[in-house]
């Protein structure tokens, strides 16, 4: 139950002097209908005002409005106007009365207006700080006042595991927990969440996990953070801090969140090693499901040419909408094509050859780029059926159509096995105008004893952001990329889970190009004990938001790195998050640091699977 002791633990958390009034609001004075006819001006007062609030705390304030006539004169209209408030998410105002919600505070603008259509308005601003806690039955009851009276101490104080600095959470994410080292005993823990708008302390006890604590951040009580703090431009800094046997307090160092002004929308399909049943998995973001559902696996999947009964089935690309998924038969040696209508989870068209080994939709879905064996062709969305080959000046793969149609981008490579293995990758983006692909060209261009693949554009088409691999010692794959142990893809400069993966982001149609490493990506967590973290497999959101003066980036990828106090050492790919917030600037060449967060894990998967290429779409369509 939450705020099982509030009423106690408000007289130590509230804060003092914030204005406003709690409880019902005054009743409106009785001044008689005024015509709204020939409003010249409205003012609002007061104009900015900040209200304290919490869960079992409601606080409202009175609004009054004046309206200047045509004639001079100037009458109290506060319960006639029309009251917007954007956003609505922190409370309601009816007839000039604001009252505050229970369930976030935060920053939002009240409108009057004449009505609702009228330019006239006026316009004050409201602040709802937030202060709650939660104390859990099992804990003693005095523990908020001994952390208030504890004298601070430095000695041993608390680690923050997870999250990690300084990384952007979306409002709507479900699941999340916080890790933390304890460096010493003790009676008890609070997990602090402050801001301009947000104080919240969770009470908690160690659940012990591999050497340290972690406790849940989820429901209530991550609505209590992120919805305060939606689109903020300073973070919430999260503490643990530790109440000693001696009644001192250590305090750890801060980690600083960040949340997104919009939740994420759409889904992610992805293929996971889950053996017997690896295959494509599918998450919907809209309905936060706790734990993904198979779409179809080898159990399930249809034969290919090779004679496998139940195939293995992987390499998949959804359209935008959702309604279409391509996937390929049997790995890249095999390389038949299958294609479903992903409603009625049937299978529509079939290329039992060796069709394609890797494909990507075109946003209205009815045609994909496909690449088999180093070439591109077009092929017809509908069935498969090639329709021509494009000419991308050389051996190619890793196809990735733009969701704003302006072209495709694709890896140019010295040599290449099965469109996965490459050798001396190249960036490389072929133009698209609507009906017809211009010459390409190198955005990124290879090096010897490099690698850059996997590139995956932007939505608006404006930037790519790909894997950048560094070959040890300048030892690149041999022509027929030798394996080791009967290994497929054990070089580490190969492509395919390359140690040094790391991610970069490049303009797609400026002169003169410019690569920046996502370093807060590529960067190691708290808990990592290595650099090469194999970060692979980037892919972007269909949706972006805007927070401050940037452009908000979605990006999914697949990393060995620790999830904080879990799979500690497992080297097991998962799938990660990151926000990338990018300058709205046209003067893209300024685009020289590095406009990522910290990634975060996503907690809807299963740790015990190896999970991979995370496509998007703006829709997981299921049967009605």
């Amino acid at each position: 139950m939450v705020n099982r002791r509030f009423l106690m633990l408000l007289a130590l958390l509230a804060s003092a002097g914030c204005s406003g009034t709690l409880g019902a609001p005054d009743e409106d004075a009785s001044v008689g209908p005024v015509s709204l006819d020939g409003v010249r001006s409205l003012t609002i007062s007061p104009s900015e005002v900040t209200l304290a609030a919490g869960p079992d705390r409601v606080a409202s304030q009175r609004f009054t409005v004046m309206a200047t006539f045509a004639d001079g004169s100037s009458r109290d209209v506060t319960s006639q106007v029309d009251y917007e408030l954007r956003p609505a998410l922190i409370g309601r105002i009816e007839r000039g009365t604001f009252t505050t919600a229970a369930i976030a505070g935060g920053e939002s603008v009240v409108v009057a207006r004449p009505s609702r259509t009228s330019t006239v308005t006026a316009m004050a601003r409201v602040r709802v700080r937030w202060t709650a806690a939660d104390l859990p039955s099992s804990l003693p009851s005095d523990l908020p006042a001994r952390f208030a009276s504890g004298a601070a101490t430095t000695a041993s104080a608390p680690r923050v595991i997870y999250p990690s600095d300084r990384v952007m959470l979306p409002p709507n994410l479900s699941g999340a927990e916080v890790h933390w080292m304890p460096e010493g005993a003790s009676v008890a823990y609070d997990l602090s969440f402050t801001s301009a708008a947000t104080e919240v302390h969770l009470y908690r006890a160690c659940a012990a996990s591999h050497g340290g604590c972690t406790a849940a951040l989820d429901g209530q009580f991550f609505r209590w953070i992120a919805d305060t703090n939606r689109g903020a431009a300073q973070p919430v800094e999260l503490r643990v801090r530790a109440l000693r046997a001696d009644g001192t307090v250590a305090s750890s160092a801060p980690a600083r969140l960040y949340f997104a002004p919009e939740s994420v929308a759409g889904g992610l399909y992805y293929w996971a090693a889950a053996r017997p049943h690896n295959g494509i998995y599918r998450y919907d973001f809209a309905r936060g499901d706790r734990a993904p559902t198979p779409y179809v696996t080898a159990a399930d999947s249809p034969a290919d040419s090779a004679g496998n009964t139940h195939a293995c089935i992987g390499c998949h690309a959804v359209s935008a909408d959702g309604r279409r998924m391509a996937a390929v038969l049997g790995g890249g040696h095999v390389a038949n094509a299958v294609l479903f209508d992903v409603e009625r989870r049937a299978v529509t068209a079939s290329r039992l050859e060796r069709w394609a080994q890797l494909m990507s939709f075109s946003p209205s879905g009815s045609q994909l780029v496909g690449a088999r064996d180093g070439r591109l062709r077009l092929l017809d969305g509908a069935d498969l059926a090639s329709m021509r080959d494009l000419d991308a000046g050389g051996l190619a793969t890793h196809p990735d159509w733009s969701r704003s149609n302006n072209g495709v981008a694709f890896t140019r490579v010295d040599a290449q096995r099965e469109s996965i293995l490459v050798r001396r990758g190249a960036i490389h983006w072929m133009p698209f105008d609507g009906n017809q692909f211009g010459a390409a060209t190198a955005l990124v261009p290879a090096v010897r004893g490099e690698n850059r693949y996997y590139p995956a554009p932007t939505p608006d088409g404006r930037w790519v952001i790909y894997n950048r691999s560094v070959c040890p010692r300048g030892a690149e794959p041999t022509d027929d990329f030798a394996e080791a142990a009967g290994s497929f893809g054990s070089h580490p400069c190969d492509a395919y889970d390359d140690p040094s993966a790391s991610l970069w982001i490049v303009d797609t149609d400026l002169p003169t190009h410019h690569p920046v490493a996502l370093d807060a990506v590529n960067a190691r967590g708290p808990n990592d004990t290595r650099d090469t973290l194999t970060n692979s497999w980037p892919k972007v959101s269909p949706f972006t938001s805007t927070w401050l003066d940037r452009t908000i980036y979605w990006v999914t990828f697949s990393s060995k790195r620790n999830y904080g106090l879990q799979l500690v050492g497992a080297d097991r790919p998962q799938l990660w998050m990151v926000a990338v917030a990018v300058p709205n600037t046209e003067d893209r060449q300024a685009l020289r640091e590095d406009p990522s967060f910290a990634p975060f894990w996503l907690p809807f998967q299963d740790p015990m699977t190896s999970n991979h290429i995370a496509q998007w779409t703006r829709e997981v369509v299921v049967p009605p």
